[in-house]
């Protein structure tokens, strides 16, 4: 009987919406729901390298291009690697969704904000942040058009973490406008472009906003009683205007970049289950480890040569009872540096999570977790983080 009650306690954590919500209008033909989180975060952080700067994002959640390397190469101007501590409620977040049917089809509309990325205030006195977008699209039926997480990206395989983005060495992130269709268990997408490359000889990033095609992405998903695992490919044009070894403009630039993603959640037991993802490509930096990594670089000639990146993270969750859980997984990114690039550029990014949350009622957990990563440049530079981290989130 316990063991039966524990089953279904943990199903329902399992089974919960990507965008949990309750209704604030319900018509006949039109419900408006309300839904977010409110999460406050404790980070101990101690870097092996210069800490940086308190408004780097870095010091709230695991950005592994921000982690500051023995030769200095991050952002931020910290001036010692001693131990600081940062309170933040950055993450909390709010959504509004409306679902209406006309005519027999459903429109849907999905708006959410957080306030992560834009420090307006000081922490002096007001601890002030901006909202911004995450979310807002609309849907008819089986077409959406607007910004969300792209296709590219398995949501179900996110391992369960007190961090902002579990497992960030690893995974594929990226929020971008788009025009997605589905059918069955099909997506198709075509997505927001943008190129990023390494200028010729340089360690810094270039963006360019110049590609006249789409990211085009399919995904294929399977689930079934044991589990759930997709399967999506990705194929993007890189184009910018570079600068060759003799400092003459190279107009238009173009080369292909091209991506495969295998990642699942795979039940064990009763309660527990092992989550993944493998991704490997060509060109697809800002997919991948928060965009650690360029798409491409500039060669001597101008032109651009795609960067060949192999990333992976493995996760596995365990349940002590029905309140109690448990989560260890490593994950990391690797990356192809040629000769003829810079040497000063990120080689590999990796690190190492172990947490216990606790909920006392569903919509509710306290959770503590142990971050170890690092950070190695192709000249042999590296840089570590160790950070104990505690959260209280509270769903609504």
């Amino acid at each position: 009987m316990k063991k039966s009650l524990i089953a279904g306690a943990i199903g329902a954590v399992m089974s919960m919406p990507s965008h949990a919500a309750f209704e604030l209008l319900k018509t006949d033909t039109t419900t408006v729901t309300f839904g977010g989180y409110t999460k406050a975060t404790v980070n101990l952080s101690k870097y092996s390298e210069k800490t940086p700067d308190s408004s780097s994002l870095g010091r709230i959640y695991n950005v592994p291009s921000l982690i500051p390397v023995s030769g200095g190469a991050t952002e931020g101007d910290g001036n010692n690697n001693d131990a600081v501590l940062d309170f933040t409620a950055r993450e909390s977040r709010f959504n509004f969704g409306t679902s209406t049917i006309i005519e027999g089809h459903t429109i849907k509309t999905f708006l959410e904000l957080d306030f992560l990325s834009s420090f307006v205030g000081d922490e002096r006195t007001s601890n002030s942040t901006a909202p911004r977008i995450r979310h807002a699209y609309v849907t008819y039926d089986n077409w959406l058009i607007g910004q969300t997480f792209t296709t590219f990206e398995n949501l179900a395989a996110l391992p369960d973490s007190t961090d902002f983005l579990p497992a960030a060495d690893g995974t594929v992130f990226n929020r971008q406008p788009m025009i997605r269709y589905t059918s069955g268990n099909w997506m198709f997408a075509a997505e927001n472009p943008e190129t990023t490359y390494n200028p010729y000889g340089a360690s810094g990033r270039v963006d360019e906003d110049n590609s006249v095609l789409p990211d085009l992405v399919a995904r294929y998903n399977m689930k079934g009683d044991w589990g759930s695992v997709a399967v999506s490919g990705l194929l993007r044009q890189l184009r910018a205007d570079t600068l060759d070894a003799n400092g003459d403009v190279q107009d238009n630039e173009t080369t292909t970049g091209f991506g495969v993603n295998v990642s699942g959640m795979l039940k064990v037991g009763q309660t527990d289950d092992f989550r993944f993802s493998v991704t490997g490509g060509e060109g697809i930096g800002r997919y991948v480890a928060l965009n650690t990594f360029n798409g491409a670089y500039a060669q001597a000639d101008g032109g651009l040569e795609a960067i060949s990146t192999v990333s992976a993270f493995a996760a596995y969750r365990h349940f002590w009872n029905d309140q109690w859980r448990s989560t260890f997984m490593v994950s990391g990114t690797w990356a192809d540096i040629d000769e003829e690039m810079n040497q000063a550029v990120t080689k590999q990014v990796q690190s190492a999570h172990v947490n216990l949350i606790y909920s006392p009622v569903k919509p509710i957990s306290f959770g503590v977790e142990y971050i170890y990563a690092e950070r190695e440049l192709e000249n042999g530079e590296d840089g570590d983080l160790n950070r104990l981290q505690f959260s209280a989130k509270y769903v609504f």
